[in-house]
C-alpha cells in the first residue's frame, strides 16, 4: 500500500481520497451512477455500501455501491460501471476481492433498497475473473427458495481460498473453494451476523 493514500466512503456523499496522509480530501465519482439524483453523474451524492482496495495492485478498487458494482484501476480517478448485465449486483452490500488478482470479485446480491431480501428470494453468489466483464452466479449448498437472508457490508470476506459470510438472519455460510460450493455451517442458531 502507499502510505500517504487514505480513502473514505461516505453514504450519501461518495468516495474520498487523499494523497497527503488525510491533509487534504478529494471526491473521486467520476463513473459512479446515483439514479436516485436529479445529476445521477454529478459529482457527489453517491452511496459506497463496501469498498475494497487490492493489496498487491493497490489502483485497483472494487465498490458495491446502492446503484451497482465499479471497479477503478488508477487509484479512485474513474470508475467504470461492471454490473451484471442481468440486474445481479445491481443492489446489494458487500464485495469482496483476491488481493493477488485484481480482476476477481464476488459479490452477494439483495433486491431493493425497500426490500432487503436476497435477490429474487435465491442466495447467490457472483463471481467475476476478468475485472467485470462477465459474471456467474454460485449457487451450490446456498438456499434457492423463499429465501430471506441479507448479507451486509462486512460480513463478506476471503482469505486466499476460504471464504465466509454471514446473514441477517443468523446463518453462516463457509466455501473452501473460492466461492464454487458453499456449506451452511450453522442455522438461525447465530443472532444477526452484521460484520
Amino acid at each position: 500500500m502507499i502510505p500517504s493514500f487514505s480513502w473514505s466512503g461516505v453514504s450519501c456523499g461518495g468516495v474520498y481520497i487523499s494523497r497527503d496522509a488525510g491533509r487534504t480530501w478529494t471526491a473521486r465519482n467520476h463513473g459512479l451512477r446515483a439514479d436516485y439524483l436529479p445529476d445521477p453523474s454529478g459529482p457527489y451524492g453517491h452511496d459506497p455500501h463496501a469498498i475494497k482496495i487490492c493489496q498487491s495492485y493497490p489502483n485497483t478498487i472494487w465498490q458495491q455501491n446502492h446503484c451497482g458494482v465499479f471497479v477503478s484501476h488508477d487509484g479512485g480517478d474513474h470508475w467504470q460501471d461492471v454490473t451484471p448485465e442481468d440486474g445481479y449486483g445491481r443492489y446489494g452490500f458487500p464485495i469482496t476481492i483476491d488481493d493477488h488478482n485484481p480482476l476477481n470479485a464476488w459479490i452477494i446480491p439483495a433486491e431493493s433498497d425497500d426490500q432487503r431480501v436476497a435477490k429474487d428470494l435465491h442466495l447467490v453468489v457472483c463471481m467475476t475473473e476478468d475485472g467485470g466483464k462477465t459474471w456467474k452466479k454460485e449457487t451450490a449448498g446456498l438456499p434457492q427458495e423463499h429465501c430471506f437472508d441479507l448479507v451486509f457490508r462486512h460480513a463478506f470476506d476471503r482469505v486466499e481460498g476460504l471464504m465466509a459470510f454471514g446473514t441477517t438472519t443468523g446463518n453462516l455460510f463457509v466455501s473452501f473453494d473460492n466461492g464454487t460450493h458453499w456449506v451452511h455451517s450453522q442455522s438461525f442458531y447465530l443472532r444477526s451476523i452484521p460484520s
